[in-house]
Protein backbone atom coordinates (compact mmCIF):
# COMPACT_ATOMS: atom_id res chain seq x y z
CA UNK A 1 0.00 0.00 0.00
CA UNK A 2 0.98 3.63 -0.48
CA UNK A 3 0.86 6.79 1.60
CA UNK A 4 0.00 9.94 -0.36
CA UNK A 5 0.35 13.52 0.85
CA UNK A 6 -2.05 15.65 -1.21
CA UNK A 7 -0.84 19.27 -1.47
CA UNK A 8 -3.60 21.76 -2.23
CA UNK A 9 -1.54 24.94 -2.52
CA UNK A 10 -4.39 27.32 -3.39
CA UNK A 11 -6.12 26.37 -0.13
CA UNK A 12 -3.01 25.98 2.02
CA UNK A 13 -3.97 22.38 2.83
CA UNK A 14 -1.95 19.17 2.95
CA UNK A 15 -4.12 16.10 3.45
CA UNK A 16 -2.67 12.62 3.93
CA UNK A 17 -4.17 9.36 2.78
CA UNK A 18 -2.58 6.26 4.27
CA UNK A 19 -2.73 2.68 3.02
CA UNK A 20 -3.90 3.31 -0.55
CA UNK A 21 -3.99 -0.08 -2.28
CA UNK A 22 -1.31 -0.64 -4.91
CA UNK A 23 -3.78 -0.83 -7.82
CA UNK A 24 -6.18 1.93 -6.72
CA UNK A 25 -7.02 4.51 -9.40
CA UNK A 26 -5.53 7.81 -8.19
CA UNK A 27 -8.42 9.89 -9.58
CA UNK A 28 -10.90 7.90 -7.49
CA UNK A 29 -8.86 8.53 -4.35
CA UNK A 30 -8.68 12.26 -5.10
CA UNK A 31 -12.40 12.35 -5.83
CA UNK A 32 -13.14 11.07 -2.32
CA UNK A 33 -11.57 14.24 -0.88
CA UNK A 34 -13.50 16.53 -3.23
CA UNK A 35 -16.89 14.80 -2.82
CA UNK A 36 -16.89 14.24 0.97
CA UNK A 37 -16.76 10.47 0.51
CA UNK A 38 -14.38 9.98 3.43
CA UNK A 39 -15.32 9.46 7.10
CA UNK A 40 -14.41 13.11 7.73
CA UNK A 41 -15.66 16.05 5.61
CA UNK A 42 -12.96 17.62 3.41
CA UNK A 43 -14.75 19.34 0.52
CA UNK A 44 -15.16 22.64 2.41
CA UNK A 45 -11.35 22.77 2.76
CA UNK A 46 -10.84 22.32 -1.00
CA UNK A 47 -13.61 24.39 -2.61
CA UNK A 48 -11.59 25.73 -5.61
CA UNK A 49 -10.48 22.20 -6.49
CA UNK A 50 -13.90 20.66 -5.89
CA UNK A 51 -15.56 23.25 -8.15
CA UNK A 52 -13.01 22.56 -10.87
CA UNK A 53 -13.64 18.81 -10.72
CA UNK A 54 -11.27 15.83 -10.74
CA UNK A 55 -11.23 15.68 -14.55
CA UNK A 56 -9.56 19.10 -14.83
CA UNK A 57 -6.94 18.63 -12.09
CA UNK A 58 -3.37 17.47 -12.63
CA UNK A 59 -1.60 15.13 -10.24
CA UNK A 60 2.18 15.13 -9.85
CA UNK A 61 3.69 12.05 -8.23
CA UNK A 62 6.98 12.19 -6.37
CA UNK A 63 8.61 9.37 -4.46
CA UNK A 64 11.42 10.64 -2.23
CA UNK A 65 14.57 8.55 -2.25
CA UNK A 66 14.86 6.01 0.49
CA UNK A 67 17.53 6.48 3.09
CA UNK A 68 20.37 4.00 3.04
CA UNK A 69 19.17 2.51 6.33
CA UNK A 70 15.65 1.96 4.97
CA UNK A 71 16.99 0.39 1.78
CA UNK A 72 19.09 -2.07 3.77
CA UNK A 73 16.16 -3.02 6.00
CA UNK A 74 13.77 -3.35 3.05
CA UNK A 75 16.11 -5.58 1.07
CA UNK A 76 17.58 -7.44 4.05
CA UNK A 77 21.13 -6.67 2.87
CA UNK A 78 24.20 -5.84 4.86
CA UNK A 79 25.69 -2.35 4.43
CA UNK A 80 28.60 -3.68 2.37
CA UNK A 81 26.18 -5.44 -0.01
CA UNK A 82 24.10 -2.26 -0.27
CA UNK A 83 27.12 -0.12 -1.18
CA UNK A 84 27.92 -2.40 -4.11
CA UNK A 85 24.36 -1.97 -5.50
CA UNK A 86 24.20 1.84 -5.31
CA UNK A 87 24.30 3.75 -8.55
CA UNK A 88 26.87 6.58 -8.76
CA UNK A 89 24.41 8.69 -10.79
CA UNK A 90 21.69 10.45 -8.85
CA UNK A 91 18.59 11.84 -10.61
CA UNK A 92 17.93 15.57 -10.34
CA UNK A 93 15.26 16.52 -7.78
CA UNK A 94 11.79 17.18 -9.16
CA UNK A 95 10.57 20.78 -9.26
CA UNK A 96 7.51 21.63 -7.19
CA UNK A 97 4.17 21.24 -8.98
CA UNK A 98 2.67 24.36 -10.59
CA UNK A 99 -0.18 26.11 -8.78
CA UNK A 100 -3.73 25.32 -9.90
CA UNK A 101 -5.23 27.59 -12.55
CA UNK A 102 -6.72 30.83 -11.25
CA UNK A 103 -10.46 30.84 -10.81
CA UNK A 104 -12.35 32.68 -13.52
CA UNK A 105 -14.67 35.64 -12.91
CA UNK A 106 -17.70 34.93 -10.77
CA UNK A 107 -16.18 31.97 -8.89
Amino acid sequence: SWRVDWHFAACGQVLTERAIPEHEVIGCVLGKFLNNSLPRPTRHLLVPYAEMGVERLEVFLHQPPRTKENKVQAKGLSESEEESEESPVRPAPLPPPPPPPAAGPGL
